[in-house]
């Protein structure tokens, strides 16, 4: 695990700041692929509009609101990173969380899910949480009982979800119908978490 400024941390110290530093636990456990593939997986540092995002959600949860985001989305912003880096954190870091990513065609929810799945592979092994089941849609983390899957939207009956995310809201048919079925599923709680 790399070390902010040559300080040394234990594994206690990293799971109490992961849980409370945001950036910190991007910066220090997460990669990603960048836009210039050549210089391969490099810490994901929050972009300005990535940033906002997170402060968005953070904000509601000090006016103890539980967070519901809708993006009016521009591309290539990276908010569907961040989103789904910061479902895998709290999946990561905290005990039995269920993080559930929506798209709208089966080759997106391939894309999203690779995402997580890359950046949970290139985690530091120190703190590399062990899968207790994968599959091309889902990461089950065996210590703390946390997953977090991708469907296809339509088909996501069964699954109650702490943390949603629904990408490309405005390309699914049916949408409506869909979120109120799904918001459902996400208790009213300041740790839930949906973006969409």
């Amino acid at each position: 695990m790399s070390k902010p400024a040559g300080e040394k941390v234990s594994l206690a110290d990293y799971y109490a700041r992961s849980q409370t530093d945001r950036a910190w636990y991007f910066k220090n456990t997460i990669k990603i692929r960048p836009k210039n593939a050549s210089l391969g997986l490099v810490p994901l540092e929050m972009r300005p509009g990535q940033v906002k995002l997170m402060d968005a959600i953070d904000g509601a949860r000090k006016r103890g609101k539980p967070p519901r985001v809708i993006i009016l989305k521009a591309r290539q912003i990276g908010f569907s990173t961040v989103t789904d880096m910061e479902l895998l954190r709290c999946c990561h870091v905290f005990k039995h969380q269920q993080a559930l990513v929506v798209a709208h065609r089966t080759e997106s929810t391939e894309i999203l899910f690779e995402n997580i799945r890359r950046a949970w592979q290139a985690m530091p092994k120190a703190v590399q949480p062990k899968n207790k089941y994968s599959n091309k849609r889902m990461l089950h983390f065996a210590e703390n009982d946390s997953r977090i899957e991708v469907s296809v939207a339509g088909e996501t009956r069964g699954f109650t979800a702490q943390m949603l995310h629904v990408s490309e809201l405005a390309f699914i048919e049916g949408a409506g119908s869909l979120m109120t079925a799904i918001m459902q599923t996400v208790p009213d709680t300041l740790a839930s978490l949906v973006v969409r």
